[in-house]
């Protein structure tokens, strides 16, 4: 039952997407109106391969890359939150132990600074409760610290690094007066790693969980979807770091929720699968910041929702874990070529839903932990080449 009712949680997770740092261009688009990206050579499967396994079983944890080129992976659960930490290094396929967070914690969110710290915010901590602690740690001492307050607790929110090097969080389930949590709240802050504190900024139109979320090359922030009251939206609104205000922009052309929201190398946005409120779909479309226009996408070649997203050097996007049909996992892996808009099956990456991933300083994605085809919670590890 415990397994269960995280496998539900995995249908409403907050994926925290990593955002391209290439320099801004003008998207050029081929006769569909699609975008093209920078690359030109052929689309490629790549490979998969077994890594050694995690000391721990885990899922709905989070895996950082650092600046070290090792991997970092914190929390999530087993039967309940966890607060341990281990450390990955690609170079030798080993794991080693490292300090433990000062608190539980799973479905929370975990941002790289500039640093070289790694901030975590929120998530569960015990019973359906929302944390309202942050902490940092610090590879050169393998220690954790609280770091401030959040202004409001919550979980399955999503975080966000601005150009500024603060961090935006929107969203996500907030604390009732109950005990339990609610189905979602408009609210947003910010952390300024310079004083270790947090503030409120601008709240959305919307109360959000489960929204897609990408950092334009403006340095605004498109949050897309997400559930109001458990139902789908595809309302979109653009956060001003400058102002601290949100605007209303184009709308999706499907409502949906436990999407994912990658900025390609053109500058579009990608949105990806998600669950519509009737069922988990195949769909994506491409969003176009420059115009407030939507465009059509290739589907997947399977449903998928609470998956996760990366940009790899290519230019192409990854998708791997994830709920399929059903509450099972979404076997295998997807790559998508801008330049043809279309997706390739790229092998079976665990299949595992609520993993933890991360793209290596070699190129390869990490993928760890999640679901099984069991619904178990899994320590394995596999990382694909591109």
């Amino acid at each position: 039952m415990r397994g269960m009712k995280h496998a539900s949680w995995v249908m409403m997770g907050v994926l925290t997407l990593a955002v391209g740092c290439q320099p801004e261009t003008e998207p050029s688009t081929s006769g569909t109106g699609s975008p093209v990206a920078s690359h030109t050579g052929a689309l490629t499967a790549g490979s998969w391969s077994a890594n050694s396994p995690m000391d721990a079983p885990r899922a709905g944890h989070t895996a950082t890359l650092l600046d070290s080129g090792r991997v970092l992976v914190t929390g999530g659960y087993a039967f309940y939150p966890m607060r341990s930490a281990e450390l990955y290094d690609p170079y030798s396929d080993t794991w080693s132990p490292t300090g433990s967070m000062l608190e539980l914690r799973s479905d929370f969110t975990a941002t790289q600074l500039g640093s070289g710290l790694t901030l975590v915010a929120g998530g569960l901590i015990f019973r359906q409760a929302p944390s309202g602690t942050a902490e940092l740690y610090d590879p050169a001492t393998g220690t954790w610290r609280f770091t401030g307050r959040l202004v409001q607790p919550r979980t399955r929110h999503s975080a966000t690094l601005l150009d500024s090097g603060r961090v935006l969080l929107t969203g996500g389930d907030v604390p009732t007066p109950s005990g339990g949590t609610s189905s979602g709240t408009t609210s947003a802050e910010l952390y300024d790693p310079a004083t270790g504190t947090w503030s409120a900024t601008g709240s959305m139109s919307q109360a959000r969980v489960g929204h897609g979320i990408a950092k334009l090359y403006s340095g605004e922030v498109l949050v897309t979807g997400g559930t109001v009251a458990y139902t789908p939206r595809a309302s979109v609104e653009l956060y001003s770091p400058s102002t601290g205000t949100w605007r209303a922009v184009s709308p999706m052309t499907l409502a949906r929720s436990g999407h994912s929201a990658t900025r390609l190398d053109s500058g579009y946005v990608l949105v990806v699968g998600g669950s519509t409120g009737s069922g988990v779909t195949a769909s994506a479309e491409l969003y176009d910041p420059f115009n407030d226009r939507w465009l059509p996408a290739g589907s997947l070649n399977k449903v998928r929702t609470a998956h996760q997203a990366l940009l790899l050097y290519s230019g192409q996007v990854l998708v791997v874990g994830g709920v399929g049909d059903g509450s099972g996992p979404s076997m295998g892996a997807e790559l998508y070529d801008p330049s043809t808009n279309t997706w390739t099956p790229v092998g079976n990456a665990q299949g595992q839903a609520s993993v933890g991933a991360a793209l290596l300083q070699t190129g390869q994605v990490l993928v760890t932990g999640g679901f099984n085809a069991n619904n178990g919670v899994t320590s394995s590890v596999s990382r694909y080449t591109p």
